[in-house]
């Protein structure tokens, strides 16, 4: 996994630089996983291209973290975020898929997480 996000860091560093946005991962060990490196890959890339698309002279932070045999990569940004109305389409769309994300709203910033199996 460390691999996929420092391909995905170096891909937007540059992209993220011309809008006085940095990007830092922040990964310090080795993770390694058996989720479909194609499908994760596309799901970072999708993820940091949405940061960098809405983030302007902020930060991006990667990271990897590992507990009980279970790896949660984390993306944070200081973009602009999600209205209240993309948030509620998006966890419909999740009730739909019968997905169970978990929420967590702080001040005006909302948090998803979404476990991938």
């Amino acid at each position: 996994m460390n691999r996929i996000l420092e391909i995905k860091n170096r891909l937007f560093c540059e992209i993220a630089k011309e809008k006085g946005t940095v990007i830092t991962n922040l990964t310090e060990h080795k993770v390694y996983s058996k989720v479909n490196e194609s499908i994760l890959t596309a799901i970072i890339h999708n993820i940091l291209d949405n940061a960098v698309k809405n983030t302007f002279e902020g930060s991006i932070i990667l990271n990897i973290t590992e507990n009980q045999q279970k790896s949660t990569i984390i993306i944070t940004d200081t973009g602009i975020g999600m209205s209240a109305e993309q948030i509620d389409i998006y966890m419909n769309l999740f009730r739909i898929l019968h997905w169970k994300p978990l929420v967590s709203r702080e001040k005006d910033l909302a948090f998803i997480w979404l476990s991938i199996w």
